[in-house]
Order: C-alpha cells, then sequence, then structure tokens
C-alpha cells in the first residue's frame, strides 16, 4: 500500500486505484494512484489541502501491466529487484519511440490544483510544454533521467551558490528556493539536454485556468 493525504488526514491505500482528472481544457481522463513523496510534503507546507495524491497515467495498457507485475511481487513470484529491472528496461523501450501528442491527449507530467476561487470551483494547471514544433512530446524527448536529474543538480547549483539559506532537510516546495530563478534555470539545462531552445518562464509554462 501506499500513503496518500485524503480528507484532511494520511491514509494507506492500494496503488494503481483508478481516480478521474479533469484538467482544464483537455477531456476528462484516468490516472492511477502512485506513491511518491509530494503526497506526503505538500501537506506539510499547504494547511489548507483536503487531498494530496501522485497519479501516473500511460494508457490502459500500460496499468494493466503495471497492476501485473505488482500482483506477480505480492505473490513472491517476483522479486522487487526483478521487477525493478523489468519496469526498467520497459520504460527505456517505450522511451525509444518517438510518439506524437495529440491536443487532447494528457500532458506527459503536469501539476494540477483544485479547490475553490472567491467561494466559485476552481482547477489551475500546470505543464511542460506539452510538444515542440514537429508535434512531439518536449518531455518525452527528454525522459525521466533528464527531468528529474536536472532539476536536482540546479538545486544543488543554487545551495552552492548560496542562494539557499534555510537550513534542515526541506521539500523543494517548503518556500526556501526562489521559484522563477529555479525554472528559468532548469529550463536552461534542458534546453541543453536536448540541444533545443526551450525559451523563457512564461513561454514554457503551459497555464490553464477555469473559473
Amino acid at each position: 500500500k501506499v500513503k496518500i493525504f485524503t480528507e484532511g488526514g494520511f491514509t494507506l491505500v492500494k496503488p494503481l486505484q483508478a481516480r478521474n482528472v479533469n484538467y482544464p481544457g483537455i477531456a476528462p481522463f484516468i490516472g492511477n494512484v502512485f506513491g511518491h513523496p509530494e503526497a506526503l510534503t505538500f501537506p506539510k507546507y499547504f494547511a489548507s489541502l483536503k487531498e494530496s495524491i501522485n497519479l501516473a497515467h500511460g494508457g490502459d495498457a500500460n496499468s494493466k501491466l503495471l497492476k501485473l507485475v505488482m500482483g506477480l511481487v505480492n505473490l513472491r513470484i517476483l522479486s522487487k529487484r526483478k521487477a525493478s529491472n523489468l519496469l526498467g528496461w520497459l520504460e527505456n523501450m517505450q522511451h525509444k519511440k518517438v510518439e506524437e501528442i495529440g491536443d487532447n491527449n494528457p500532458p506527459v507530467m503536469y501539476g494540477l490544483a483544485q479547490g475553490l476561487k472567491d467561494g466559485a470551483p476552481a482547477s489551475v494547471g500546470v505543464c511542460l510544454e506539452t510538444k515542440n514544433s514537429q508535434g512531439v512530446s518536449t518531455a518525452q524527448a527528454l525522459g525521466m533521467g533528464h527531468v528529474t536529474g536536472i532539476p536536482l543538480a540546479c538545486g544543488v547549483k543554487l545551495l552552492a551558490e548560496g542562494a539557499i539559506t534555510r537550513k534542515g532537510v526541506l521539500a523543494p516546495e517548503a518556500g526556501h528556493i526562489d521559484p522563477r530563478m529555479f525554472i528559468e534555470d532548469v529550463f536552461e539545462e534542458l534546453s541543453k539536454a536536448i540541444d533545443q531552445p526551450l525559451g523563457g518562464f512564461e513561454e514554457n509554462v503551459a497555464i490553464s485556468r477555469s473559473w
């Protein structure tokens, strides 16, 4: 089971449960509950949160494959190490495929907040630029290694330059990092990784609002 924050408290749930996602500007889609730190750290720094959940999505076939692997691990037919190696191999094979992204497909990576604004239902979605000029997903072209390792390196750079002064074990959203400085630095380094300019902060963070 994985821990999520829901109804104002933490609870353990079975992973890969289906959840409906209403991301602004596109058709609703299904995400699956996925264990990740943000579900636990966001409530610490945003006291008004009622729910904090990480979701993964990649099509119905991918979800069924993950559930199959999870079932084999739970039955002790497959070890966790072998399962990890298998999923890593499958992910690597998937990244070798160049896929076109339609206008109505969910973003490869995104953040979604839902709640109230001035007493009315509201939602805000933020994502990496969904596709480049050739219609290929920028995030897919980068791969998981780039989109996790480069932000980490940029954070270390800020620490080395003295831009981070608070001490302790802090999640990225704790308020000790200037978000604009950080994101612009990340885009610059990601541009180098794919040898393709990603532009500035406003151009490359697609923001959709609905209220």
